[in-house]
């Protein structure tokens, strides 16, 4: 049994001293057994004041078993990651668009919220979850589908979501503008809405 959470990152998060990322690996052992622990934290950066965001030149090719979850493995993002922006959207040749190499993403397009669904092979983030669960209550539907490279084409704005991005609107993608004023706008008022203390 894995030792209790709270324990395991209490201690992290009481020494840090400024916004940090705690990240726990739990590895399994040799033959099974209780789980080895691996805690480590580092300083969040400062928030991009403007989010650029490229289309990765590749697809990945990993099984989506193996996208599901956060991996220590991390060369695929060395691999595809774009230079000059501050996320890649990476995608697959089955299922569209997947997720940023560090968050999930959401195309608003009039009262609506569409992002994959997991199925699909992607990490279920918290602050995707938060913004799940938070939707209805701002008259947002949210619709869980495969999404192509042409919905970017057609939305008012392109959300990113995860723990160390909060909720952060897009302003261009692969050099363009994205969205519309009006939908970006609207899209940046829903992290202080969902998290008020984020």
């Amino acid at each position: 049994m894995p030792p209790d959470l709270a324990e395991v990152i209490g201690p992290a998060i009481a020494a840090a001293e400024v916004p940090t990322l705690v990240r726990v690996a739990f590895l399994a052992r040799p033959g099974g057994g209780v789980p080895r622990v691996e805690v480590s934290s580092r300083p969040l950066p400062p928030a991009p004041t403007r989010w650029r965001v490229a289309l990765a030149a590749s697809p990945r090719a990993e099984p989506v078993e193996e996208r599901r979850h956060k991996q220590l493995d991390r060369r695929w993002v060395a691999a595809l990651a774009v230079a000059g922006v501050e996320e890649t959207l990476v995608w697959d040749e089955e299922r569209g668009l997947l997720e940023g190499t560090r968050s999930n993403l959401f195309v608003a397009r009039g009262d609506e919220l569409l992002t994959p669904p997991l199925s699909a092979g992607l990490v279920p983030g918290v602050v995707r979850a938060e913004l799940l669960a938070g939707a209805p209550d701002l008259r947002l539907l949210v619709v869980e589908r495969l999404l192509t490279p042409a919905d970017l084409l057609r939305c008012d704005a392109l959300l990113l979501t995860g723990s160390g991005v909060g909720i952060a609107v897009v302003e261009e993608c692969d050099g363009r503008p994205i969205g519309t004023a009006a939908g970006r706008a609207r899209a940046a008022r829903l992290h202080s809405a969902l998290l008020p203390g984020g």
